[in-house]
C-alpha cells in the first residue's frame, strides 16, 4: 500500500512539474515570437512595427511562480520515492550484506 500510495505521489509531482515548466516555456515562447516579428518588421522596413510591452514582467512574474511549483513537485517527488523504498528496505539491507 506504501509503494503504492508512492507511485501516485511520483505520477502527481512529475504533473506538476511538467505544468509549471510548460507555462513558463509558453511566456518564454511567446517573448520570443514578439522579438522575431518586431526583427521581420525592422528588416523588412516596413511601415508599422509591432510593439509589445510588459512581456520583461510577465516572464518575471511567471519565472517565480513556476519555480515555486517545480519545487514542490520535486519535493513531491522525493517523498514519493522515499516511500516506495520503505517497504523494500529489509530486502536491500540484506542484499548489501553479501
Amino acid at each position: 500500500m506504501i509503494t503504492f500510495i508512492g507511485l501516485l505521489l511520483n505520477l502527481i509531482g512529475t504533473l506538476i512539474v511538467s505544468v509549471a515548466a510548460n507555462t513558463y516555456m509558453l511566456c518564454v515562447h511567446t517573448a520570443l515570437l514578439a522579438q522575431e516579428l518586431t526583427t521581420q518588421a525592422n528588416l523588412s522596413n516596413s511601415q508599422v512595427v509591432p510593439v509589445f510591452t510588459g512581456l520583461e514582467q510577465s516572464r518575471e512574474k511567471e519565472l517565480k511562480k513556476s519555480s515555486i511549483w517545480v519545487r514542490v513537485g520535486l519535493w513531491i517527488i522525493a517523498v514519493g520515492f522515499v516511500l516506495q523504498v520503505i517497504p523494500l528496505w529489509p530486502e536491500l539491507k540484506t542484499c548489501f550484506k553479501n
